[in-house]
């Protein structure tokens, strides 16, 4: 997958996005995986990206280096704290808590 792929998912999801983060909880329970994006001008593609849904997904699928059909998709956020955060609350580290 492409970062160019993920960028075109972030910015086609902005048009549901309301300030609450009922349409994020969407995207999350909709997909296996979910890249959040933010606009970083120190990387060569111009966005950091954090995956905040289905890690160990990404990892298995990695280690094997087999191909899997999953189900993705990716949000902007305004920074790296912002992504970790929606980690934390939202994604993969929320069944931690």
């Amino acid at each position: 997958m492409e970062i160019s792929a993920v960028i075109r998912a972030a910015t086609r999801n902005q048009q549901f996005m309301d300030g609450t983060t009922r349409p994020v909880r969407g995207i999350l329970d909709a997909c296996d995986i979910v890249f959040a994006i933010w606009p970083d001008a120190t990387k060569e593609t111009g966005v950091g990206l954090l995956v905040v849904k289905g890690i160990n997904l990404v990892k298995n699928v990695a280690a094997s280096e087999r191909a899997q059909l999953v189900r993705w998709s990716a949000v902007w956020v305004d920074s790296f704290e912002m992504a970790a955060a929606t980690c934390e609350v939202l994604g993969d580290q929320a069944t931690l808590h």
